[in-house]
């Protein structure tokens, strides 16, 4: 993050990929899992997710999951925000399938 000339082609192509309309549905964007947070200060990982929000057009706090390497609670609550928010973002906005008529022969 401190050298922005370092891996310009890759930052470029990664949000590129990350924007593509073929990836999301409707206007929406994807969440972002930001793991081993745990190497870093609390104020690095603010600083990353900022960063990445900024970077792929994503809300930091609601779209932004830092869930860190290790087995605590923290950690198991994060997946399952993560989790629930995907769930309740895919039910808000995909189509529900039309039930099929089962015939018996």
């Amino acid at each position: 993050m401190e050298n922005r000339h370092a891996d310009t082609q890759y930052i470029h192509a990664v949000t590129e990929v990350f924007s593509s309309p073929f990836l999301s549905f409707k206007d929406h964007k994807h969440v972002i899992a930001i793991t081993h947070g745990d190497l870093l200060s609390i104020s690095e990982r603010a600083r990353v997710g900022v960063y990445l929000g900024h970077l792929l057009g994503v809300h930091p706090s609601k779209q932004t999951f830092d869930v860190p390497d290790n087995c605590e609670l923290t950690t198991e609550l994060t997946i399952i925000d993560l989790v629930r928010y995907a769930l309740e973002h895919a039910d808000r906005n995909l189509p529900c399938k039309s039930r099929l008529a089962i015939s018996k022969q």
